[in-house]
């Protein structure tokens, strides 16, 4: 009887209003892109990890690398988050993000911070399988660089 409840209340709540799509899934959230990279600038975010397949594959072909090499290579020499190795006390707490762009399955996300400096990141993100990943991140101001071309030269380095 509590099973057959339950599959009602489910079937019940695909047709409220607000749903969308197959199997009553939510459609995503505007703020869902800005909020993974939020995700990245909290206290407990050590093993945050919201990439992409793609992204996660670049990843784990240079870290691959790094272990066999037993050295850190492109890519994973630094945190891409704070945009270097070490960062300022007030780095966290002076990060600021904007929403740039949303479109279909893609966004992108400005995050403006201070570490030795103005710094300014555009995360890229994708919807995959219903949820908003990264998929790259770049430096627009000083040094500029592609996290996913550091990885794809760290994979090689020999």
């Amino acid at each position: 009887m509590a099973r057959l409840f339950a599959l009602a209340l489910i079937a019940l709540a695909a047709l409220l209003p607000g749903r969308a799509g197959a199997a009553g899934t939510m459609p995503p959230d505007n703020a869902a892109p800005m909020a993974v990279v939020q995700g990245f600038y909290r206290a407990d975010a050590h093993d945050y990890e919201p990439y992409s397949r793609r992204l996660r594959a670049l990843f784990k072909a240079a870290v691959d690398n790094s272990h066999a090499r037993d050295i850190p290579v492109a890519g994973l020499d630094f945190d891409f988050v704070v945009n270097g190795q070490d960062n300022e006390p007030d780095t966290y707490r002076s990060a600021r993000f904007t929403l740039v762009s949303q479109a279909g399955n893609r966004a992108e996300v400005k995050v403006t911070f201070r570490n030795g400096g103005a710094q300014e990141l555009r995360y890229t993100l994708v919807l995959e399988g219903g949820r908003w990943l990264m998929d790259d991140v770049r430096s627009v101001a000083g040094e500029r660089w592609l996290w996913s071309e550091m990885l794809i030269r760290g994979a090689r380095e020999k």
